[in-house]
C-alpha cells in the first residue's frame, strides 16, 4: 500500500480473488467460501486475528446459531471447522455444507467487528433479482449491527423512516410482526422494499428505552444531492454518500456556480456512505496535493491527498449537523473545517460519532462481506469516533 492516496473522480473496482486454505472434511463450494472468507479478511479487516482464532469462533457461533438441539456440543471436541460441519451432517444429513459455512460466517462476523457481517448468496441473489426489477419504494434507512449483534436503526433525513419517526440507533425488533433476531441484514434490508406507497410495520426500541410499534409508508429514493436557493445563498442538501455523489455534488457546484460564493452544505441526517465519495467531495473544496484526511488500516496510516484540484472557492461555508451526521458525512465536515480554517463553519447539534470506513467484498458462491476496514481522522490526526464532531455554534 502505498504512504499516500491520490484522489480522483473515478469508479471504484472491487477485487475478487481466490484464497490458499481449505478444510478437507469440506467439500469444494464450502472450503472455497471458507478460504476467500480468510483472504478478503487477510486483505481488509483492520482487526487481524489468526487462522485458528477464526476457526475456533466459527465454530463456537455456529454451534450457537444451531439452536437447542446442539446445546451440549462443545468447539473444543473438534479439530476445526470443518469436523464439525462433518459431525452436524452425520446427524442431519440434509443440512448442506456451503450453507453451513455461511451460518458460521454470517453468526461470527458481527461478534468480531462492530460494523461487520455477512449476506448469504441466496439473499443476495433475492436481492439483486428485486433491484434489477426496476425502482420501487423503500423505507430509505440503514441499518447495522452492533457489537452485540442488534440490528440498529438508521434513517435517511426526510425519508419515510424518519417522517414515522424512527429514531437514529433505534432497535430493530420486528419487521410486519416478524421478529428479526437471528435475521441475516440482507434479508433485514430486503423486507423494506416493496412498491411506493406500500405500508411497512416496524417495532423499534428507540434509544431513550421506550419500545413502539411504528407504520412506515415506502416511498421512491429521492437524489442523494440536491441544491436550492438559501436565505445566504446556494444550499446543498447531502442526505448520503452513495455511487456518483461526489461527481453529482461537482456538477451542482458548476451549475450554480454564481450563487456558491456563501455555501451552506446541509447534513442532517446523512448517514455516510461510500468513503471514496466523501474524500472526493471534500476534494473539490481544496487546493490540489492538499492533504484531505488520514486512515489507518492493516497497511498501517495512510494519508489522503487531494488529487483533483478547487471546483469551487466560496467565501464562507455553513456545515450543518445534527445527531443523524455519521461516519463520511462527519469526514467531509471535520475535514474541510480543518482545511479552511475561517472559512468553514459548523452549525447544528454534536454528530453521531463514528469514524471507521466498512469495505464490502464478494465470497466465492455469491454471498457478501462487510468488513471494518480503517479508522478515519482528519489530517491532522483527529477523530470524532464516539464523541462525534462538535459545532462552532450550538443548535437551540
Amino acid at each position: 500500500m502505498r504512504s499516500h492516496r491520490h484522489v480522483t473522480l473515478a469508479a471504484v473496482v472491487m477485487f475478487v480473488g481466490a484464497g490458499t486454505l481449505a478444510h478437507a472434511e469440506l467439500d469444494a463450494a464450502a472450503s472455497g467460501l471458507w478460504r476467500s472468507f480468510l483472504l478478503r479478511y487477510r486483505e481488509l479487516s483492520l482487526t487481524q486475528l489468526g487462522d485458528a482464532e477464526l476457526d475456533a469462533l466459527a465454530r463456537e457461533h455456529l454451534i450457537g446459531r444451531l439452536g437447542a438441539r446442539y446445546r451440549s456440543w462443545k468447539k473444543e471436541d473438534y479439530a476445526d471447522l470443518g469436523a464439525l460441519i462433518a459431525a452436524i451432517r452425520e446427524k442431519e444429513p440434509e443440512r448442506d455444507s456451503f450453507q453451513l459455512v455461511e451460518l458460521a460466517l454470517a453468526a461470527m462476523l458481527p461478534a468480531i467487528d462492530r460494523y461487520g457481517g455477512y449476506e448469504t448468496a441466496a439473499d443476495m441473489a433475492r436481492f439483486q433479482e428485486a433491484v434489477r426489477q426496476g425502482p420501487g419504494g423503500s423505507v430509505q434507512m440503514t441499518i447495522e449491527h452492533d457489537k452485540a449483534g442488534r440490528l440498529l436503526c438508521f434513517p435517511l433525513a426526510e425519508g419515510p423512516a424518519d417522517r414515522a419517526a424512527v429514531l437514529p440507533g433505534a432497535e430493530l425488533l420486528a419487521v410486519d410482526g416478524i421478529a428479526v433476531e437471528r435475521k441475516e441484514l440482507v434479508a433485514v434490508k430486503f423486507a423494506f422494499i416493496g412498491p411506493p406507497a406500500s405500508v411497512v410495520r416496524v417495532k423499534v426500541r428507540q434509544p431513550h428505552g421506550k419500545t413502539e410499534e411504528l407504520m412506515i409508508t415506502r416511498d421512491r429514493e429521492p437524489a442523494s444531492v440536491v441544491a436550492s436557493d438559501g436565505p445566504l445563498g446556494l444550499n446543498i442538501r447531502i442526505r448520503k454518500f452513495d455511487r456518483g455523489s461526489a461527481k453529482l455534488l461537482r456538477e451542482l457546484l458548476r451549475e450554480h456556480a454564481a450563487k456558491a460564493n456563501r455555501l451552506t452544505l446541509d447534513l442532517r441526517g446523512n448517514p455516510g456512505g461510500l468513503r471514496d465519495e466523501a474524500v472526493l467531495a471534500v476534494s473539490l473544496f481544496l487546493p490540489e496535493g492538499t492533504p484531505i484526511g488520514t486512515f489507518v488500516s492493516r497497511g498501517g496510516k495512510e494519508s489522503l491527498k487531494d488529487g483533483n484540484g478547487v471546483e469551487v472557492s466560496p467565501e464562507s461555508i455553513r456545515i450543518v449537523l445534527d445527531r443523524r451526521t455519521a461516519s463520511g458525512a462527519e469526514f467531509l465536515a471535520a475535514s474541510l473545517r480543518e482545511g479552511l480554517p475561517g472559512k468553514v463553519m459548523v452549525f447544528g447539534g454534536p454528530s453521531y460519532g463514528k469514524a471507521h470506513s466498512t469495505a464490502r467484498a464478494g465470497t466465492e458462491g455469491g454471498g457478501m462481506l462487510t468488513l471494518t476496514e480503517a479508522e478515519l481522522a482528519t489530517a491532522s490526526g483527529f477523530t470524532w469516533d464516539k464523541a462525534g464532531v462538535e459545532p462552532d455554534h450550538r443548535a437551540k
